[in-house]
């Protein structure tokens, strides 16, 4: 009321009994006491169509929602929840998972903007940046009379000691032509543009700026983007140690055949480039999705042996996508897994990284699920793809798209987008990129790997990371 002296009515809605005393407290005395109307009462069980439709335009509403979310809210036992509704439009499957779950201060941004379907004003407040990011797709597809979004970003952990990014949305709602990109202010204080996201054809951009500078390289699947070995039994899978002297995640000594186990490779190594780190291996139990894994117990009995040890940590695990096959099954994995060279990067980290990985010890080096690659069959068609997406015009191209404060920035969809005979054009590579991909087998190969026939000299004892 201080900062706006010229507003006719200010109105606060408070759960809590406690602060609505404080606050009156406060008020007594003020010149514009009389103008202000505070409400003890539940945000998600209030009239406001009945409260917003009498208040003189344009109309003001600012504040710092709830970052938790609903299912935190649960956990504690609060009663202060939306009523249970899809209001995120989910199919019945991602309705009863994780996808469901949401930021209290979304679903009550959405309902705010909602009021503005017939009134005009601004809406400013503190929120993630990724509920923003919803919120103004949320006004798109309701066709809802934004003219003007801003961002200003500020340091969550300073100000509220909370490791997230957030900022204060500032939307301007009413006459005049619609408009659902989002300008992105340095800080509170900075007038300077640093960024604009919005929505096109249905998909979120990050910077629109290049992505109408680069949308061209969108288009074809010349190679395909690969996530690593999932197997979420990482005590028992992944090992320490050089062969034969390894040890497994319960600190037991482990004596098996080599026939099974690979050079692995985390998100951590690639992310921070490590070349001297103390060696990790996994134990590969198929060569293909589905693929039984009854011949281990005839090709490698100390590792069945091992396994069938194991066995009920195996069946411990959560995820539906290990039911109904074979035992001690994995996945992300096929004969592009035992590519004798590939280019990696992790999804994890925040930034565009581009890694040749190169065979160690005969074998070809796996991947975790954290991480995603493409599988080369030399050094030279790895350091040749390394190096086309290394470039600055491939990191633009990837920058239109990717929002950092995602929890994996990076995803196979993302890399895939982009079309790296068009980039190799581009950079003016083009004929060795034909020559590349004309030699590589690995892309379309339909070749059921067979751990058996596995000649371990056929690859050279190269450097573990390029």
């Amino acid at each position: 009321m201080e900062c706006f002296p010229h507003v006719e009515r200010g109105i606060g809605l408070e759960l809590n009994a406690e602060y609505i005393e404080r606050t009156n407290d406060k008020l007594y005395g003020k010149p514009y006491a009389d103008r202000i109307n505070v409400i003890h009462g539940d945000f998600f069980k209030l009239d406001w169509k009945s409260i917003t439709c009498e208040l003189p335009e344009p109309i003001l509403v600012i504040g710092n929602p709830p970052w938790v979310t609903n299912s935190t809210l649960g956990i504690l036992g609060s009663q202060n929840l939306p009523q249970k509704t899809n209001f995120q439009k989910l199919n019945g499957l991602d309705a009863l998972t994780g996808k469901s779950n949401f930021d209290i201060s979304e679903w009550m941004a959405l309902r705010i903007l909602d009021w503005f379907a017939i009134a005009s004003g601004c809406v400013a407040l503190l929120c993630k940046t990724a509920v923003a990011r919803k919120v103004l797709q949320y006004a798109c597809q309701k066709s809802l009379p934004v003219v003007r979004s801003r961002l200003y970003p500020i340091d969550a952990r300073e100000y509220f000691e909370a490791s997230v990014d957030a900022g204060l949305l500032v939307c301007e709602l009413g006459e005049g032509q619609r408009n659902y990109d989002c300008s992105v202010y340095e800080g509170l204080d900075n007038s300077v543009c640093l960024s604009t996201f919005g929505t096109r054809e249905g998909q979120s951009i990050a910077n629109l700026d290049l992505f109408k500078r680069w949308q061209h390289l969108e288009g074809g699947k010349h190679y395909q983007w690969r996530s690593g070995i999932k197997h979420d039994c990482s005590k028992v899978m992944e090992l320490h140690g050089q062969f034969p002297h390894l040890t497994n995640g319960l600190g037991e000594t482990v004596e098996i055949e080599s026939l099974h186990v690979f050079p692995l490779l985390k998100s951590s190594d690639l992310a921070n480039a490590r070349r001297q780190f103390r060696p990790r291996s996994v134990i590969v139990t198929q060569s293909r999705v589905g693929k039984d894994t009854q011949p281990i117990r005839e090709e490698a009995p100390k590792t069945w042996a091992y396994l069938m040890q194991h066995q009920t940590l195996f069946e411990k695990r959560k995820s539906s996508i290990y039911k109904g096959k074979p035992c001690f099954s994995i996945f992300g994995v096929g004969d592009y897994a035992f590519a004798p060279w590939k280019v990696a990067i992790s999804g994890l980290y925040k930034q565009l990284l581009f890694r040749a990985i190169a065979p160690r010890e005969g074998k070809p080096v796996m991947l975790d699920d954290t991480c995603y690659f493409i599988p080369c069959n030399s050094e030279g068609e790895a350091r040749f793809l390394s190096f086309l997406l290394n470039s600055q015009t491939a990191q633009q191209f990837f920058g239109a798209f990717i929002f950092w404060d995602a929890k994996r920035p990076i995803t196979a969809s993302l890399l895939n987008r982009l079309d790296l005979f068009k980039l190799a054009s581009e950079l003016g590579r083009g004929e060795a990129f034909g020559y590349y991909e004309a030699f590589g087998y690995y892309r379309d190969s339909e070749t059921d790997f067979s751990f058996a026939s596995y000649n371990e000299n056929r690859v050279s004892n190269f450097s573990f990371i390029v």
